[in-house]
């Protein structure tokens, strides 16, 4: 079967007996501090087991106030999704 990788976040694919998930990620964050997890493969088979391959997880945390984002955030954004 070929699968065009969009490079979105959490691209599944059915397989037979489970699913694959391309790019999967997973965020989380409250008050002061944040965090994101990323594999490249995400393979989940039925009744089996789940397991990344290529995976990543950062976390931030802060005290005081947070800085405002630049100005130009959603541009960044948007141009590192192409």
């Amino acid at each position: 079967m070929a699968v065009t990788v969009t490079g979105q976040p959490n691209q599944t694919i059915a397989i037979n007996g489970g699913t694959i998930t391309i790019n999967a990620q997973t965020t989380s964050g409250s008050g002061n501090q944040g965090e994101i997890s990323v594999a490249g493969l995400l393979i989940a088979l039925q009744g089996c087991a789940t397991g990344p391959i290529g995976f990543a997880r950062a976390g931030i945390s802060f005290t005081g106030t947070p800085p405002p984002p630049p100005a130009d955030t959603d541009k960044r954004l948007a141009a590192g999704r192409r």
